[in-house]
């Protein structure tokens, strides 16, 4: 079985010594574009500067102008932020508050709109998310049936009951106080 030849050829020597001319010239033409960039950039830094220098001087009114366009370009810059990490950060706050109070929400973050739980102004809304949380957690931590069916204690229930070693080593007045107390009762029902 013989392999396969490549029909493409080669490059000749030629034709890798144009194409390195050509990169070449590329090269050469990115610098001196790079450089015109940099010197255009060098001349507007100064201008900036000389602009900077001038206001300085300014009367009251141009720095007042000046201070409320830095508020606004902050409070735009804030909003930006928050609109794109505000739903983040709501979800963030939900699972917090959601695993101080003991639930499990991994299943419902998938489906749940955090952006119910933004403010105004993008920030997470720690009011609403509490609410939406004890909400849940009343919910989900209420049983599903009656626990109140007068049965009496289910279980073991021998938490707090006294064993027979115990009470050889107790005074007839010891004894009579923890029947009556009730810590006698799997003793004497045979659970114990």
């Amino acid at each position: 079985m013989s392999t396969p030849q490549s029909t493409e050829t080669p490059p000749s020597v030629d034709e890798l010594l144009n194409r390195i001319a050509q990169l070449e010239d590329s090269e050469a033409k990115l610098r001196t574009e790079s450089r015109k960039w940099e010197e255009r950039s060098k001349t507007n830094y100064a201008k900036l500067m000389e602009y900077e220098r001038a206001q300085t001087g300014a009367p009251e009114t141009a720095k007042a102008d000046q201070d409320q366009a830095i508020a606004e370009a902050v409070d735009n810059a804030r909003r930006a932020l928050l609109g794109e990490f505000g739903p983040k950060l709501a979800t963030a706050a939900f699972e917090t508050a959601a695993a101080k109070a003991g639930l499990d929400t991994a299943d419902l973050l998938d489906v749940l709109d955090v952006s119910k739980f933004l403010a105004e102004d993008g920030s997470p809304d720690s009011e609403a998310i509490s609410q939406k949380v004890s909400a849940l957690a009343s919910k989900w931590s209420q049983p599903e049936y009656a626990q109140d069916l007068g049965i009496g204690p289910q279980g073991s229930g021998t938490a707090g009951q006294l064993t027979r070693e115990a009470l050889s080593r107790m005074s007839p007045r010891e004894i009579n106080q923890a029947h009556e107390d009730g810590r006698l009762d799997a003793l004497m029902s045979g659970e114990i």
